[in-house]
């Protein structure tokens, strides 16, 4: 195994450790005891903070648990009952080196069984002590042993003279919370040259929350790869992970992502809350008139419908509020994502995994094979996915997915650029429906003026004689956090496919001539229903300048 001498050395630059704490290190090493639960309980550090230094020190890596399925035939080398008094797991043999997943690397025991007794070279790899209950379940049939309390008794705390106290143990905690409280959707873990930037994204717009101390950086980092089953010891590629925390009382899905950078590691952690999905389309903002056609359009047996927008724009949110409109309980509804972020009762939901070669495109094809009614494709990235999703449609099944693009018509050319057969796409094609999000105007701070009259007959020539709408100005208070708005609602235009757009389809005409007809077709711009909303005194119209292409806005002066 490894040197009980490295690991202190390593230590002792981080601890102030004595001669004595060595040799309790020693005698625990030589009396058979876990090297692993002494150094919890004397240095009061978290496990994941443990396995990363012990990555560190003896340049190890941490077991992912993700994808894995355990092979009955190792437990022949280690059975449940030398797995359960040492805490190790075979994972893997290949010629005569054995691949032993353990808590404690300093076991002396492990080393000499498999070497002696079996003639094999082990290799060892770390593991969490949850994914190694949750393989040994899987592998020996019954329920793993409990661990001993991380938390020491007094005699232990009294052993632990030389050992000084591990940095705050429920900060990360409080940043998590923090954010809840004030409804970010992101945190940014960001690396400084000296120090680690935590950021929150709030209605759209990042803000700094608190700077802290240098170590943080790598305490905070471990311990979130930790919680989303990534590898600690791997910080020279991106990684992506997921986690559930309960924050609040409030249980949280979080999709986490890790990028290297050249002060450290960046994580951004988003918070997908599953309290704030909507049920109904008047919550998502969407006007009656909207919600109405949009209704009409989802309630048919086939056909695919789009929702296109930019990242971060509430597409998602939008398809989850739309799939509980739908009767669950006499259709078979499945969805296709990556990852999953809202668990929805009563609907089949898939999580491709790449590294494994299961895409979206793949993923399709095994689920038109299940009796689906309804289908989910979490996003088109590509022409193959594209391709399979509108043969889905065209065969009987109504399908959703999302698109990038900047507004409904586009959709239309996005698909063409992906090579996809003019036909097929006017042959299954249903609606588009595009979207933004914009902030709403805090009611605390606020106050309503009349609008500029020469903004308002820029866009609205036709009502030049009528009274000017009352809009609302911000300026900032302690309730919104001196930004002036609270929260967010979308702004929608959709665009229902009529017999004019297929035609054009066909032809393949260019995006002037299409949005053209999208008018004709009924749909109105979304900067209109942002207008919409600034003239009910939803939001401001800086906001609905956001939305508008430079050359569109008003001359000022």
């Amino acid at each position: 195994m490894f040197s009980i001498d490295t690991l202190f050395s390593f230590l002792q630059v981080r601890y102030a450790l004595s001669d004595r704490f060595h040799q309790e290190l020693i005698e625990t090493q030589n009396h058979g005891d876990s090297v692993t639960q002494f150094l919890l309980n004397t240095l009061r550090l978290k496990e994941e903070e443990l396995k990363e230094l012990y990555c560190q020190a003896l340049h190890l890596e941490v077991f992912l648990f993700r994808d894995f399925l355990a092979d009955e035939k190792l437990s022949r080398w280690i059975d449940a009952e030398m797995a359960a008094k040492w805490v190790c797991l075979p994972l893997s043999l290949q010629g005569n080196v054995l691949k032993i997943a353990v808590d404690d690397p300093f076991n002396l025991q492990i080393d000499k069984t498999i070497q002696f007794n079996y003639n094999f070279q082990p290799s060892v790899i770390l593991i969490a002590r949850k994914d190694w209950k949750r393989i040994y379940q899987q592998l020996y049939g019954q329920t793993a042993p409990a661990f001993f309390s991380d938390v020491p008794s007094d005699s232990q705390e009294a052993a632990s003279l030389s050992a000084v106290s591990a940095p705050e143990q429920d900060e990360l905690t409080a940043i998590f919370q923090a954010a809840v409280s004030e409804r970010a959707t992101d945190i940014h873990f960001e690396p400084l040259e000296k120090g680690l930037r935590i950021r929150f994204r709030v209605d759209g717009e990042l803000h700094i929350h608190r700077v802290y101390a240098e170590e943080c950086k790598y305490t905070f980092l471990s311990r979130l790869k930790l919680w989303a089953g990534l590898n600690i010891a791997e910080k020279r590629l991106p990684q992506d992970g997921q986690f559930t925390r309960v924050i609040q009382t409030e249980e949280i899905d979080m999709r986490l992502s890790t990028l290297p950078l050249i002060h450290g590691e960046k994580a951004v952690v988003r918070l997908l809350r599953r309290v704030l999905l909507l049920s109904s389309f008047q919550e998502l903002g969407m006007s009656e008139r909207v919600a109405g056609t949009f209704q009409k359009l989802i309630q048919a047996s086939h056909g695919m419908i789009l929702v296109c927008g930019p990242t971060a724009s509430g597409k998602t949110t939008t398809l989850y509020t739309t799939l509980q409109q739908i009767d669950r309980e006499r259709k078979n509804v499945v969805t296709i994502e990556d990852p999953v972020e809202y668990h929805l009762a009563g609907i089949n939901q898939v999580q491709v995994n790449p590294k494994i070669e299961f895409g979206f495109a793949r993923g399709l094809r095994s689920v038109l094979r299940q009796d689906p009614n309804i289908i989910f494709v979490g996003e088109i990235r590509d022409t193959e996915t594209a391709e399979a999703a509108l043969q889905a449609a065209l065969t009987g099944h109504l399908v959703f997915s999302t698109l990038h693009t900047n507004d409904a018509p586009g959709a239309i050319i996005r698909l063409l650029e992906m090579g996809l057969e003019p036909y097929l796409i006017a042959s299954t094609l249903t609606g588009i429906l595009s979207q933004r999000l914009i902030r709403l105007a805090c009611p605390h701070c606020s106050s309503f003026k009349p609008a500029d009259s020469r903004t308002y007959k820029h866009y609205f020539p036709a009502g030049k004689n009528t009274p000017l709408p009352m809009i609302r100005e911000t300026t900032g208070c302690a309730k919104c956090g001196g930004t002036g708005y609270i929260g967010r609602t979308g702004v929608f235009e959709l665009l229902p496919y009529s017999d004019e757009l297929r035609a054009l389809t066909l032809e393949k005409a260019d995006i002037t001539v299409l949005r053209a007809a999208a008018q004709r077709a009924g749909m109105i711009p979304f900067y209109l229903d942002a207008f919409e909303k600034c003239f009910h005194g939803d939001t401001t119209l800086s906001e609905v300048f956001k939305l508008l292409p430079q050359k569109n806005q008003p001359k000022r002066g």
